[in-house]
This record gives structure tokens, sequence and C-alpha cells, in this order.
């Protein structure tokens, strides 16, 4: 929306939200054919600013983890749904 990337609670199922990896690495592409590749996410910037991918890059801006937007929630529903927010 407008040009900033959201975190929602809508998670790839093959993320460990304990310790923010993935469970299926080394198979990631072929479990999940839509997965970004650190080629195709980082100039996307859809990594959290604690991924180590991000760390120490100039200007990267990471994804919006909290906002106060009603505008944005309804956003993330049509989109997503309505547990995504």
């Amino acid at each position: 929306m407008d040009g900033v990337i959201y975190v929602t609670k809508k998670f790839c199922r093959f993320l460990d939200r304990g310790t923010k990896t993935c469970t299926v690495y080394p198979q990631r592409f072929r479990a999940e054919p839509d997965c970004a590749s650190t080629a195709q996410g980082l100039p996307m910037m859809i990594f959290p600013a604690d991924c180590p991918y991000t760390k120490g890059i100039e200007g990267y801006i990471p994804p919006r983890e909290t906002w106060d937007d009603p505008a944005v929630d309804d956003f993330i529903r049509e989109v997503l749904g309505d547990e995504a927010v």
C-alpha cells in the first residue's frame, strides 16, 4: 500500500515463528514455489529488520511491523482475509 510493506499475521506455513527460520530451508523452493529467494526479497525489502540477510545493507527499509491505520487493516483484510490482521 503506497509502496510500504507490512508484516501481517499470515505467515508461510514453513516458518518457525519462534526461531524465525524456515523449517524446510534446503527444499524451500520445491515445498513452496512462491518462496522468495534472497536475491528477490532484498530489493523488494520483504525481510524483517532482524533478518541476518539485511544486516549492514545501507538504506534497507524493513516491512512495517506496527501501524495505527484502519485503512491499512481494511486493505490487508481485503487482500489476505480477516486472519491476516
